[in-house]
């Protein structure tokens, strides 16, 4: 009980859970931003782009893992094979 009053009312375990949580919000959000980037970057057809890109806007953090799995993930793999 003392220890609780002495973190200003945090259990010990939470002490750092705000510095984690920001931590992983900013990890997340320079992920998603890349995924746009590459999005721009590396999509030839408008359509899919500016569909992809309407799909990271809407879908945040989900659809940065489907765009990177589903469209990122294959070309890279074809361009090691190519090379």
């Amino acid at each position: 009980m003392i220890d609780f009053l002495l973190n200003n009312g945090v259990p010990t375990g939470l002490k750092y859970y705000g510095a984690t949580a920001m931590m992983m919000g900013v990890s997340l959000a320079l992920v998603w931003f890349y995924a746009m980037y590459d999005c721009l970057k590396n999509e030839k057809d408008e359509k899919f782009r500016m569909l992809w890109l309407a799909v990271l806007l809407v879908g945040k953090f989900l659809a940065v893992f489907v765009y990177f799995f589903g469209v990122m993930l294959p070309r890279i793999k074809a361009k090691k094979a190519a090379a």
